[in-house]
C-alpha cells in the first residue's frame, strides 16, 4: 500500500503491504479543482464470491440482504442507502459469525455506492474510515455499475 500527496511530502509503508504481486485498486479521492490535493493508495483487489444468504447472517445482521460475497470478509448488498443509513448493528451476534468482518453496502443516492463496516471479532464494532473493505467494495462495484476507472 503507498500513499502520497502533491504537496511533497510522502507516506511509506513497509513493504509487506505494497501489493507489488497482486492486482491492484487505485482508490483516489479528488478535491476541488485547483485544490491541488489528491489522495492516493493502491489497495489489493479481493473480489468476493457469491454465497448462500444462511439463516446465522440473516439473525445477525436483522435483515436479509439481496446479495452475500465471500472475501476475507462478507459483503451483504442491500437496496438502499437509507437500509444502509438506518441499520442497528447487534455487534453480540455479528461477531458470532465466522468471519474476520461484515461490510455492509447499497447503491447511494448522490454516490456510487454507501457501506458500513463492522469487526467486532477484531474488537472494531465498527470502522467508519476503513480502507480494506474496499477490496471487495470497488471490484463489485467496479462490475455492477460497469466502471473500468
Amino acid at each position: 500500500m503507498r500513499a502520497c500527496n502533491s504537496g511533497g511530502s510522502r507516506c511509506s509503508f513497509p513493504p509487506h503491504l505494497a501489493c507489488s504481486e497482486t492486482p491492484c485498486i487505485q482508490y483516489a479521492q479528488r478535491k476541488p479543482p485547483g485544490d491541488g490535493n489528491l489522495l492516493s493508495m493502491d489497495f489489493p483487489s479481493r473480489p468476493g464470491k457469491p454465497v448462500e444468504i444462511e439463516d446465522t447472517v440473516v439473525a445477525a445482521l436483522g435483515i436479509c440482504p439481496k446479495e452475500l460475497y465471500r472475501a476475507r470478509d462478507l459483503l451483504a448488498i442491500y437496496e438502499s442507502e437509507l437500509e444502509i443509513r438506518s441499520f442497528r448493528p447487534d455487534f453480540e451476534r455479528i461477531a458470532s459469525l465466522d468471519v474476520f468482518a461484515i461490510t455492509i453496502s447499497a447503491p447511494g443516492e448522490t454516490v456510487d455506492y454507501v457501506y458500513r463496516f463492522f469487526a467486532p471479532r477484531q474488537g472494531i464494532p465498527e470502522d467508519p474510515v476503513t480502507g480494506s473493505a474496499n477490496c471487495t467494495l470497488v471490484p463489485y462495484w467496479a462490475a455492477r455499475l460497469r466502471l473500468s476507472r
